[in-house]
């Protein structure tokens, strides 16, 4: 079983740990592999938010589209005055 009086320490050294991992220094290809994975990252986030814009267009013109062909249709049958 476990002493009380060293569990606190245990913890701490745990945390401590994590902490260290955080701190370490990365080479200088390290550094370059993270440099590229971002600017992949930061690409790809580009590419997708201008998928997402040109879906977002798409589908506002097509929105357009359908009420002008209602409104051409109620015009038509005589309710659009």
């Amino acid at each position: 079983m476990c002493e009380p009086e060293r569990a606190p320490r245990r913890k701490a050294s745990v945390w401590d740990a994590l902490d260290e991992i955080g701190r370490e220094q990365e080479t200088p290809q390290e550094q370059s592999v993270y440099s590229e994975a971002m600017a992949r990252i930061q690409e790809r986030t580009a590419e997708q938010k201008q998928e997402r814009e040109t879906q977002d267009a798409e589908r506002q013109k097509l929105e357009r589209e359908k009420h002008e062909r209602e409104q051409d249709r109620d015009i038509g049958l005589g309710y659009g005055f």
